[in-house]
């Protein structure tokens, strides 16, 4: 092998590596999934919680209001199932 077929090779297998790092890069995010997807519980509350912690806040306090001027605040059990269906977006305000 000559110089010049040796550099050629390593711009080469530069290029290739450089473009599968930006692809990565690129499709990374695309894959990670959405906390939509995941299914109800404590999975999905903890990435809600934190990736969208203000809107998760503002749910729950939401769903506070409506438990209260409900009734359904002082029970805890009933305060419990109102919370997880509100908060699963199950209740109608």
């Amino acid at each position: 092998m000559d110089s010049k077929s040796t550099a050629r090779d390593v711009c080469a297998r530069l290029a290739v590596a450089a473009l599968a790092i930006t692809l990565a890069w690129l499709v990374g995010p695309a894959v990670a999934q959405s906390c939509k997807d995941l299914p109800p519980g404590p999975a999905k509350k903890q990435c809600m919680m934190q990736s969208h912690p203000e809107g998760f806040e503002k749910k729950k306090d939401r769903c506070l209001q409506l438990a209260e001027q409900r009734g359904s605040a002082g029970k805890a059990s009933g305060k419990k199932d109102f919370m997880q269906s509100c908060m699963q977006g199950n209740v109608n305000p």
